[in-house]
């Protein structure tokens, strides 16, 4: 049986660091999605992390663009969570910081970057704009931390992926929804409870991304497994970018004007 889900709750994990504490009983989707849930940082963490973006016909990362940044989440609640990224490199970005809040009423993003000189609010179709080049958008954002945008989620057969047995689970945006991406298919490792692939489909049904994690660079941090590398392929653009997580911190003591847009200006990283 299909199951809405509130903002917090479609794909709100299925892009980020899950591990899987309590078995999935029934295997049915609300279990699925609550062992999911149940592996994002309860409390706050920091990450440094580096985007690394090329086309596909050049030969390797190495000869990527690449942006390094560090994230800071913190858990409003069970399902709400706030998220900051801040730009080191290169020099163009060096400063920008996107603010991501997660509400009943919508979700919210703010962009300052020393160029503009001012916090901005970003609304309506631009969730879909690329993040400063790469092939994540600011949605894509929402989604790789844990927050989700309105939908319904449906349960698929199950799959094998990369020799494992995985989950499949289909969710579909509610009508009206500003989403770019009206399904996404998620395949999740029935060990770990990790998405492990997801496919993202545009209008007319359209794939529109594939998101793979590498399964060798999920790891343990603090119970619970993060996956260290992962790649957006854009199959329309042909551009792909692989994301790598370099340093976790979880639990991280973060001041509550982190998340305040209106310090978002003043805001310098730890």
């Amino acid at each position: 049986m299909p199951i809405p889900l509130r903002a917090g709750g479609v794909v709100a994990v299925l892009l980020a660091m899950l591990l899987m504490k309590n078995s999935v009983a029934s295997g049915d989707p609300s279990s699925i999605l609550e062992c999911m849930l149940d592996n994002i940082p309860h409390s706050s963490s920091i990450q440094d992390i580096e985007f690394l973006s090329k086309g596909l016909s050049d030969d390797a990362f190495e000869q990527a663009r690449v942006l390094r940044a560090s994230v800071y989440l913190s858990a409003v609640s069970d399902d709400r969570r706030s998220v900051l990224a801040y730009f080191h490199e290169p020099f163009e970005v060096r400063g920008a910081r996107i603010l991501l809040l997660e509400k009943e009423s919508g979700n919210e993003t703010f962009l300052y970057a020393p160029v503009f000189g001012d916090v901005r609010r970003l609304t309506g179709r631009h969730i879909s704009s690329s993040v400063n080049g790469t092939d994540f958008s600011y949605e894509d954002l929402e989604q790789l931390y844990g927050m989700a945008r309105r939908g319904t989620v449906t349960r698929l057969a199950d799959t094998k992926l990369n020799g494992k047995e995985v989950y499949v689970l289909k969710s579909v945006s509610s009508a009206g929804s500003d989403s770019t991406y009206p399904s996404i298919d998620t395949y999740i490792d029935k060990k770990t409870c990790v998405t492990m692939k997801m496919k993202l489909y545009g209008k007319g049904d359209r794939l529109r991304k594939i998101y793979t994690v590498t399964p060798d660079s999920v790891r343990q941090i603090s119970g619970l497994w993060i996956p260290y590398k992962m790649v957006m392929r854009d199959v329309r653009n042909m551009t792909e970018t692989k994301l790598v997580v370099h340093k976790v911190n979880i639990d991280a003591a973060l001041p509550d004007q982190t998340f305040d847009p209106g310090h978002l200006k003043e805001f310098e990283p730890r």
